[in-house]
């Protein structure tokens, strides 16, 4: 089947509801599931990516988040409203959006001043700091999100956070990562780490990490995850895919570890 796409440089997917988001460098594109047929389009030049929560569709630009309500047909473009920038009233620490994840209410929004957590709209919490690369998740109340070198973990803040507060996992750190170079995060039940050099899942509760490298093949970089809502180190499917850096790669299914 050939999608009807936008562009086909895609950034992320993102399920909700019966529906099938696929951000790409152009916009979204929505889908229904059962049929894949093309319900709904927005146009937005630099899109970066986005997420998608109770309130709607979110798109991550470096000039802000743009805001789409959830229910509308057809080409969609008149009906983006960019919401949060430096002069809003609940501003983001950056204008320049890197990445994002959404959950019920809540978005996690990281720029490049720092990493942004709004449990609902008109309240935000903070962590500053500059460098973070963007990958970020959020689900089951905690967030995950890309450093310099590794990732922090912790459950939602319920205020303005530092590094102190976060369990940090780092190549060299015990449980290590594959990789300090986290490229993409996404929670199942457990969280999936993307690294440049494979791919980690690490249970929260248990505090354990699990290092995958095969079924990956030859190429370790994984750039993409899209894990099943209950996937976890021991069970569950997720989807990768990974990238050579010079425009080849794979795409595969991880059913276990």
């Amino acid at each position: 089947m050939d999608l009807q796409l936008q562009n086909n440089q895609v950034k992320q997917i993102r399920e909700r509801a019966g529906l099938i988001y696929v951000f790409s460098v152009s916009g979204v594109d929505i889908y229904r599931r059962k049929d894949w047929q093309r319900i709904a389009w927005a146009v937005l030049a630099g899109c970066r990516g986005g997420a998608v929560n109770d309130l709607g569709v979110w798109l991550a630009t470096a000039y802000g988040l743009w805001h789409l309500p959830h229910g509308v047909t057809g080409a969609a473009s008149s009906r983006l409203a960019l919401t949060y920038t430096d002069a809003s009233a609940t501003a983001l620490q950056s204008a320049d959006v890197l990445g994002m994840d959404a959950d019920g209410s809540a978005l996690l929004v990281v720029t490049a001043a720092g990493v942004d957590y709004l449990p609902i709209l008109g309240e935000v919490y903070r962590y500053t700091a500059a460098g973070c690369p963007g990958a970020c998740a959020i689900g089951g109340g905690r967030i995950a999100y890309a450093v310099a070198a590794g990732l922090h973990l912790l459950d939602a803040p319920a205020a303005d956070w530092t590094a102190g507060d976060a369990t940090v996992l780092t190549a060299a750190g015990s449980p290590a990562i594959l990789s300090d170079t986290v490229r993409a995060l996404a929670w199942g039940t457990d969280l999936f780490i993307g690294t440049a050099a494979g791919l980690n899942i690490y249970d929260p509760v248990a505090e354990a990490l699990a290092a995958i490298t095969s079924p990956l093949g030859s190429v370790l970089d994984v750039r993409t995850l899209w894990p099943a809502p209950a996937a976890t180190a021991t069970g569950g499917r997720c989807a990768f895919g990974t990238s050579d850096g010079a425009g080849g790669g794979q795409f595969g299914i991880l059913a276990s570890a």
